[in-house]
């Protein structure tokens, strides 16, 4: 599509392009200038990203496994669709989403009860106003309704005698000209799920011969405002401020297996600004690789960030001309482009073998002597609902032999993963990252570095994420990936990412 005063380029991610666009278009000005107001707008454009780790298992179940067998009839036929060249991987996934087998319907509810519980945020955060960030409309406000429109196509209700903020405020949003025009397919596709689903289950029941029921949200709903009470009672403990932080302090709230720690440190201390940390609790990122519920955090004075994008952000603008992102919005987005192309490599290809390879051996240093230790989690509200996530993760990386493991081996030896089934996790993962390094070469062939002619927060954070290759069986050869090594070799040069690079492998082998 043409656009007037638009240079002739190519962007991914829809956060991306819109900011893109307001460069050109600021009228309205989506993205304000505003050095705290524009950090808010990011805040919840993670906030909504961090829903994709969490809701995949739902649209799955509740969406695409109804689609194929209404649409596909037959297992046979939608192996035939998708071909010889389908991956291993790509083919037993779709073939498990067909008979509803990917996720168990307790999986399910459980994904259920977390993405109301981020809804309840939402419902907090717009408690007397009409925005989600100031008094007009944001790119906030475009992401976050874009959201509310998934909870309705995958049978998750709004109700507004449970959410009247959300309800009133995804109403008024409604009636906006452009919210119309822009919603009208996708309204039409969930209007189709909301208001034909007992007829959309009947066919797809009948063409495929298997008998399935979709999962009402709107049943667990109570639960989920229960959990989440019961959780928060004393304050959420992820939205508190520390006190006695000065106006000028910072704060990163670290967590040592997760490379967007590594990398928010790492870019303070290339803009010279000055920070001390407080030590986290991993078990608060098991079973969450996006860091849903906004534990990736930094706090500046009296102001709290969550959410890894918004963080760098935040940081860049307040170093000024010490930042790592480029003024010209082109070269910006290309970027950011680089930031959506590494979250989607970490959460697709990677959070499960770090959990695996990396976070178990925590756990089994933590609780090899201390089985009671981890069973106690069960009664621990930061961590009772995802108890299971914890325990699958020590399970697969620990095992469960010995008398002291009797209890867990009883109760929760089915969560584990059989060797077979790590093997393969194992070997998918290395061959999605094997064409990630062989695109990263090819492209560091005729260039320096990945945007432009000067080392930007694209640099940073794809040289943080590729030191967790080694630790999880990748091997970034010279020999193989020359052009991508001379890189990684040239950024380690620099002060600062040698200390980084020392500092990560003093806590890997400790590990």
């Amino acid at each position: 599509m043409w656009m007037r005063d638009i240079p002739d380029c190519v962007l991914s991610e829809s956060t991306v392009i819109n900011e893109f666009l307001d460069r050109y278009y600021p009228d309205p000005q989506l993205f304000p200038d505003d050095l705290w107001e524009n950090a808010q707008v990011r805040m919840w454009q993670d906030w909504e990203l961090s829903f994709d780790d969490v809701f995949s298992p739902i649209v799955a179940y509740n969406m695409v496994g109804f689609m194929q067998r209404l649409l596909v009839g037959s297992k046979g036929k939608l192996e035939a669709l998708m071909g010889p060249d389908t991956p291993d991987t790509v083919r037993e996934k779709n073939l498990k989403i067909f008979d509803a087998t990917l996720h168990s319907r307790e999986e399910v509810t459980k994904h259920v009860i977390s993405v109301y519980k981020m809804l309840i945020v939402l419902e907090k955060a717009l408690e007397g106003k009409d925005y989600v960030v100031g008094e007009k409309l944001t790119a906030a406000d475009i992401t976050v309704y874009s959201r509310m429109h998934m909870f309705i196509a995958t049978m998750l209700p709004i109700p507004a005698e449970k959410f009247p903020n959300c309800a009133r405020y995804r109403e008024a949003l409604a009636k906006r000209k452009t919210f119309e025009y822009g919603d009208s397919r996708a309204a039409a596709f969930s209007r189709m799920f909301r208001c034909m689903p007992g007829l959309i289950v009947s066919v797809s029941n009948w063409r495929s011969g298997q008998q399935h029921q979709m999962l009402d949200g709107g049943s667990v709903i109570d639960r989920a405002i229960a959990e989440n009470e019961e959780e928060t009672s004393d304050g959420n403990e992820f939205a508190k401020l520390l006190p006695g932080v000065r106006e000028d302090e910072i704060v990163v709230f670290d967590y040592p297996t997760s490379t967007q720690c590594w990398r928010t440190k790492l870019l303070l201390a290339e803009t010279a600004l000055r920070y001390r940390e407080v030590d986290c609790d991993v078990l608060d990122l098991i079973g969450r690789p996006g860091g849903s519920g906004g534990r990736f955090r930094l706090q500046h004075g009296e102001k709290l960030l969550t959410g890894e994008n918004s963080i760098l952000e935040y940081i860049n603008k307040l170093a000024g001309p010490k930042g790592f992102v480029p003024a010209d919005p082109y070269m910006r987005a290309r970027v950011q482009c680089w930031l959506a192309w590494d979250h989607g490599m970490y959460i697709g290809e990677m959070a499960e073998v770090v959990e695996l390879k990396i976070v178990s051996k925590i756990l089994l240093k933590r609780f090899k002597k201390n089985i009671d230790g981890l069973l106690s989690l069960r009664s621990n509200a930061r961590y009772s609902d995802k108890f299971q996530n914890i325990v699958a993760c020590y399970i697969n990386g620990a095992g469960i032999d010995g008398n002291d493991a009797k209890e867990l081996k009883d109760e929760y030896g089915h969560l584990g993963m059989s060797a077979e089934e790590k093997e393969k996790l194992v070997s998918h993962c290395k061959l999605c990252l094997v064409k990630r390094l062989e695109y990263l070469d090819g492209l560091l062939q005729d260039q320096k570095y990945l945007v432009g002619d000067e080392i930007t927060l694209a640099d940073l954070a794809v040289w943080c994420r590729l030191q967790l290759f080694e630790h999880i069986g990748v091997d970034i050869s010279s020999k193989i990936y020359p052009n991508l090594y001379k890189w990684l070799i040239v950024l380690k040069a620099r002060q600062q990412f040698w200390r980084l690079s020392e500092k990560m492998e003093r806590f890997y082998r400790s590990c």
